[in-house]
């Protein structure tokens, strides 16, 4: 998804990256609960039943459980907010919070299309500025980059 707020006057804005995701939070953490729940009352019922080693063996599938819904959740819920200004232009990426801050002169940056050799592979967006590159919205789908390489046209220069 991208939410774009971009004054084309004042030559200032942000663009907003975000993946599409289909469960919140809550939702998966009751679905996570669940799926623990039922392995945990497996668990107790073969331990009452004297087979009492598979309750260790159970808590153990549920924290492998958590553990993974953890990483996907931080992975899937990427944000790229994109701020410019006449000087500059700054990129943050994090999940819920900036992890990783880059500031970028306009003067010397410009984006360029990474197009690829078959047309099955989505396009990818660099930002070039001196000697350093960047790849933004690598999570997004081939509609949002489109839509993407349409809101940076508005801002700044593009090389194919």
């Amino acid at each position: 998804m991208i939410y774009a707020d971009i004054d084309t006057v004042q030559e200032t804005g942000q663009i907003v990256l975000a993946q599409d995701v289909a469960l919140s939070w809550r939702q998966n953490f009751y679905f996570v609960s669940v799926l623990a729940i039922v392995t945990l009352s497996i668990g107790v019922y073969f331990s009452l039943q004297g087979a009492w080693l598979v309750l260790p063996y159970a808590g153990i599938e549920v924290i492998f459980l958590m553990s993974v819904f953890v990483y996907w959740y931080r992975r899937s819920h990427k944000i790229e907010v994109i701020k410019f200004d006449r000087q500059k232009l700054v990129l943050e990426k994090g999940v819920s919070h900036p992890e990783s801050i880059r500031d970028f002169e306009r003067f010397w940056l410009k984006a360029e299309l990474a197009h690829h050799a078959h047309k099955w592979y989505i396009t990818r967006v660099i930002l070039r500025c001196r000697n350093e590159s960047l790849e933004i919205g690598e999570f997004l789908n081939s509609d949002d980059k489109k839509q993407l390489i349409k809101h940076i046209r508005e801002i700044m220069p593009v090389v194919k």
